[in-house]
């Protein structure tokens, strides 16, 4: 009869058994052993085999650490790195990377030729029998890619960096370069309200950017404002709780080049120098109203060649306003205007630098306004004008002596990152002593954010 919890024994078991037997832990009138009996010998058999259980467990386990330390002394080691060279089998990075930007079709038709064509500068001037070439334009060369960088804060310093590109450098349609952006670092001191950027970026001089559907957000055409290699400052004072000054001022590479390809720029051997001043207060509803007051100033050196060689030195000078109003949180204005001298390095005076004949670099003055609205959650309109209009007696025969633009358009989220969108553009220029060319454009595009 088996007893209560017991199971049958292994073969190892059974052969202890037969060895205690034989050296008398079992006699032979153990052969009717009584219940106490029988119940200790049973669990010094259970006790045997779960101290023979963890023994072989144990032996599994020093096994593969064996075999471990083998498999390592064969493995070749890889070859030590020079100090400094970073690793072939692994990247390495002690900032934070995020990873940004957005992938874009834009297709566009224009009922008369503009200039360079995938986005609207100016309206090209009419040939002598005076047809108009309609064209059609289709890319994705804005396509957008960037990196935040943000390093883990040392004492105070809070330490970021940002480098973006898109494809409007160059080559064939189906095959573009890209082009850089933003490249730049920017060292943050939160507690002194106070940082300092050193890179590539937006100009501090008029920082708006005017919300058209095409690439070029109305550049020649009242939005003056580019990217230049600069190195910046920034510092800001609060005023209560609500309200701060800005202070900005940036050391920048002169830019420019003249009809020959010299650069003008450079051979001015100076910097170009810009400041903003800014005022930030809580407006209607709340919300953050902005107006600044910014300029700057440069030189450009251009070499005209006639019986010698002489160098014209065109002054760059600009002064300009920025003003953000936001009347709800589905309503807001932005606007800017400016007035200068010699803008084509910061894409205004109509792309009209200076006049070789008179001396001297080409005066102008313009601006733009837009109306950005959100009727519903998926919906973003916008609806804006602007003009640049350079000084008609600073000009030759033939030059740009204005161009203007009116434009409306639409964002609808398809999901959360597809969006897209359609605008029309009514864009005007005008040339000294020759006829007025317009063009009416459409353009759809898809957009994908990421």
């Amino acid at each position: 009869m088996k007893h209560e919890g017991y199971r049958p024994p292994s073969v190892a078991v059974g052969l202890i058994v037969l060895m205690m037997s034989a050296a008398g832990v079992l006699t032979p009138r153990a052969q009717t052993p009584q219940p106490d009996t029988l119940n200790q010998l049973l669990e010094r058999i259970q006790s045997l085999e779960k101290r023979l259980s963890d023994q072989e467990a144990q032996n599994q386990k020093l096994q593969q650490e064996i075999q471990s330390i083998r498999g390592a002394q064969q493995a070749p080691a890889p070859a030590a790195q020079p100090p400094g060279k970073p690793s072939m089998y692994a990247v390495e990075s002690t900032s934070k990377i995020q990873l940004y930007g957005y992938l874009k079709l834009d297709a566009a038709y224009d009922t008369t030729a503009t200039y360079p064509g995938n986005y609207p500068l100016w309206v090209k001037a009419l040939p002598q029998n005076g047809a108009r070439q309609p064209n059609f334009h289709e890319t994705a060369n804005q396509s957008r890619f960037g990196m935040n960088f943000t390093l883990p804060d040392s004492g105070d310093v809070k330490t970021t960096g940002k480098v973006e590109i898109d494809f409007y450098g160059g080559g064939p349609e189906n095959k573009a370069n890209p082009m850089l952006r933003h490249a730049y670092v920017n060292l943050e001191w939160p507690t002194h309200h106070f940082s300092i950027l050193a890179g590539q970026t937006s100009d501090v001089i008029s920082p708006l950017v005017t919300p058209t559907l095409y690439y070029s957000v109305a550049w020649y055409q009242g939005n003056i404002g580019y990217r230049h290699p600069q190195l910046r400052f920034t510092k800001e004072a609060p005023v209560g709780d609500h309200s701060k000054w800005t202070f900005q001022f940036a050391v920048v590479r002169p830019m420019g080049r003249d009809i020959n390809g010299r650069r003008t720029g450079p051979d001015s051997a100076q910097p170009d120098v810009q400041g903003r001043i800014a005022y930030t207060f809580a407006g209607a509803a709340g919300l953050p109203t902005t107006f600044g007051i910014s300029g700057h100033y440069g030189r450009e050196a251009y070499k005209a060649f006639t019986t010698t060689e002489h160098t014209l030195s065109a002054h760059s000078s600009s002064i300009n306003l920025d003003l953000t109003i936001p009347f709800s949180k589905k309503v807001a204005l932005t606007a800017e205007a400016f007035s200068g001298k010699d803008l084509d390095a910061f894409l205004g005076g109509s792309s009209e630098a200076v006049n070789f004949a008179k001396g001297y670099g080409t005066s102008s003055s313009g601006g733009w306004l837009a109306l950005t609205m959100k009727p519903a959650t998926k919906w973003t309109l916008n609806l804006g004008a602007s003009a640049d209009d350079p000084l008609n007696e600073d000009l030759s025969i033939g030059a740009r002596s204005r161009n203007r633009l009116a434009f409306g358009n639409g964002w609808y989220a398809i999901t959360k990152a597809a969006l897209v969108g359609f605008e029309v553009a009514y864009m005007d220029t005008e040339y000294l002593g020759q006829q007025n060319v317009h063009a009416l454009r459409g353009q759809l595009a898809i957009q994908y954010n990421f």
